[in-house]
């Protein structure tokens, strides 16, 4: 995902990536740019600016419970909570496409449930 360059009059941009990897939300942050190459590495939840930016441009991700699956809500409402999950949003978890898929690949370990990812509205 393209975001803008904030030391770059010139409108050069870098690239932000969040990806899942060895089980955690691992984002990576690079400039190209006439001042220098950079990149920003990091693990868990990504910055907020740039989080906003991929819920901006790629749009809200949400998990669903799949029908039938209600034999299994504890369990699926227990792993959302180990996935750090604030018990305030269980009823409306949503958020960028891999922050989604990483807790479905937690529940899925955790439960038989097997979640789906949808865009949100």
């Amino acid at each position: 995902m393209p975001v803008s360059c904030d030391y770059c009059p010139d409108g050069h941009t870098a690239s932000f990536h969040e990806t899942i990897r060895n089980g955690l939300l691992h984002w990576l942050l690079t400039y190209d740019c006439p001042r220098g190459w950079t990149e920003s590495i990091g693990w868990h939840r990504s910055p907020e600016p740039f989080r906003q930016a991929v819920l901006a441009q790629e749009g809200t991700y949400r998990l669903e419970l799949p029908d039938g699956a209600g034999s299994h809500r504890v369990a699926f409402l227990k792993a959302l909570r180990d996935g750090g999950v604030p018990r305030s949003a269980l009823d409306r978890v949503a958020g960028t496409r891999t922050e989604m898929e990483l807790l479905a690949a937690r529940v899925t370990a955790a439960t038989p449930v097997r979640c789906e990812v949808t865009r949100a509205g």
